[in-house]
C-alpha cells in the first residue's frame, strides 16, 4: 500500500509564506515527501526551491514527486542545521524558509525502523540510518536514571520512573530488539487504569526515544539561529521582528 502524508497547515503556509520578491528562493528544511514544496511550486511559478532532508529513503520519494519541477528544485541530503551552518557559497540567501518539525507518515508506515509501537519492526528510530545511535542501543545501555530523564525531559512522561525500571528489568532477561517488544513492556509498566486511555501508553516513550536518537532538541537552537541569520537582510518587517524574538530566546 502506498501511503501519502498530509502536509500540515498547507493553506496557511501558502498564505503566510507567499513570496514578495521577484526571484524568490524557498528553502524547505524538512522536505519529507515534498508535499509543502509541491504546493509552493504549483502556486508560485517564479519560485525556486532547495529541499533538505536527512533521510535518503524519503528524499527519494520526494524526488519522484517533484520530478515535474526538476529545473526549479535542488536537493540536499543531510540535517538542516548542518546545511545552514555550512551554507553553500553559490546559493543566494533565501526569501522564505519552512520547517515542519516531526516525522512523516512514511516513517510510521513504510520505513520499517520501529517508529510505530504497533509494529514488529527493529527498534531503530534513526531518521538518518547512518547515525551511530539507535533506540535499541539507548534502551539496552542507558542506566535507569538516564532512561527516566529521557522520557521525562523529551516527552513529559509522568510514569518515566516505573517505565525506566521496567525496561531495565526486562532487558536483563532479553535485550530489546523490536518496537513491539518495548511497547508491551511500557504498557505493562503503567498503572492499570491508564492502559486503555485515548492514546497508547507507549506514545510518549516512543516520542522521547525518537527525539533522543535524532538529537532533535539539540539541533533546534542551532538550526533557528543559523537559518534566521540568512533572513536578516530581508525587507519583511515581520521577519525581522520574529528573528529578534527567537534570537533573544536562544
Amino acid at each position: 500500500m502506498n501511503f501519502v502524508h498530509t502536509s500540515v497547515l498547507l493553506q496557511e503556509c501558502l498564505q503566510f509564506l507567499a513570496p514578495e520578491s521577484p526571484d524568490p528562493l524557498f528553502i524547505d528544511g524538512t522536505l519529507g515527501e515534498g508535499g509543502h514544496t509541491e504546493a509552493f511550486l504549483k502556486t508560485f511559478p517564479q519560485l525556486r526551491v532547495i529541499g533538505i532532508d536527512a533521510d535518503p529513503a524519503i528524499q527519494a520519494k520526494a524526488k519522484v514527486r517533484l520530478a515535474p519541477f526538476s529545473e526549479r528544485v535542488r536537493f540536499f541530503l543531510g540535517w538542516s542545521d548542518a546545511f545552514f551552518e555550512q551554507y553553500p557559497q553559490d546559493i543566494a540567501d533565501p526569501s522564505l524558509i519552512l520547517f515542519d518539525l516531526g516525522i512523516s507518515l512514511f516513517h510510521y508506515k513504510e520505513s520499517g525502523r520501529g517508529f510505530s509501537f504497533h509494529a514488529g519492526e527493529p527498534l531503530d528510530m534513526r531518521i538518518n540510518p547512518d547515525e551511530p545511535l539507535s533506540a535499541a542501543e539507548i534502551v539496552n545501555s542507558y542506566s535507569e536514571k538516564q532512561l527516566a530523564d529521557v522520557l521525562y525531559l523529551f516527552a513529559e512522561e509522568r510514569f518515566s520512573r516505573p517505565i525506566a525500571r521496567a525496561i531495565v528489568e526486562a532487558r536483563q532477561k532479553t535485550p530489546f530488539t523490536e518496537a513491539q517488544q518495548l511497547s508491551e513492556t511500557v504498557f505493562n509498566a503503567v498503572p492499570v487504569r491508564f492502559r486503555h486511555g485515548p492514546i497508547h501508553p507507549a506514545t510518549k516513550t516512543f516520542q522521547a526515544l525518537r527525539i533522543a536518537v535524532n538529537s532533535e532538541l539539540d539541533r533546534l537552537p542551532r538550526l533557528l539561529e543559523k537559518a534566521f541569520a540568512r533572513l536578516a537582510d530581508l525587507f519583511y518587517p515581520k521577519t525581522r521582528a520574529i528573528c529578534k524574538l527567537i534570537r533573544a530566546s536562544l
